[in-house]
């Protein structure tokens, strides 16, 4: 009777060591919330991107100059607005902020690791622009933080 409860003891000591071991505690979701801002900003309707009504499709890699303003770029990022910020140049020239407050406070703790610190990604992508009704071709640079606490 006694090595059965033995064997039993070991038997559900280790179902639940492996249990433990396969169990993921803390996944972590930094690089995809960015990758979301970024594609929100560049592909959704509500964005950046030239959208053509009468095809009712999204030009990818062509930016529409008269979008490309502050209060579209508010209106496509409805991410909690004390979290992230994000800056946007066109050709050096052109640079807003969706929420340039909160991107000059965290732009001090971007280097800074751990909860206090802020995750930041930078992507550059060659896109063309219409300008007066001319195609021009330029390279966007998005920056984005975002607070980690």
């Amino acid at each position: 009777m006694i090595p059965k409860l033995i064997f039993l003891g070991i038997a559900i000591t280790v179902i639940v060591v492996f249990t433990m071991l396969f169990i993921v505690n803390k996944i972590d979701t930094e690089i995809l919330e960015l990758e979301v801002i970024y594609n929100k900003l560049l592909y959704s309707n509500n964005g950046i991107s030239y959208y053509d009504a009468d095809t009712d499709r999204t030009r990818l890699g062509i930016i529409d100059l008269d979008r490309f303003n502050q209060t579209i770029i508010n209106q496509s990022m409805i991410y909690d607005g004390s979290r992230y910020a994000a800056k946007l140049s066109l050709a050096n020239k052109v640079v807003y902020y969706p929420n340039q407050n909160l991107y000059d406070n965290l732009k001090p703790l971007e280097g800074l690791k751990g909860s206090s610190g802020v995750a930041s990604m930078e992507r550059g992508f060659k896109v063309g622009y219409i300008n007066n009704s001319v195609l021009s071709q330029s390279v966007l640079t998005i920056k984005v933080l975002r607070l980690r606490s």
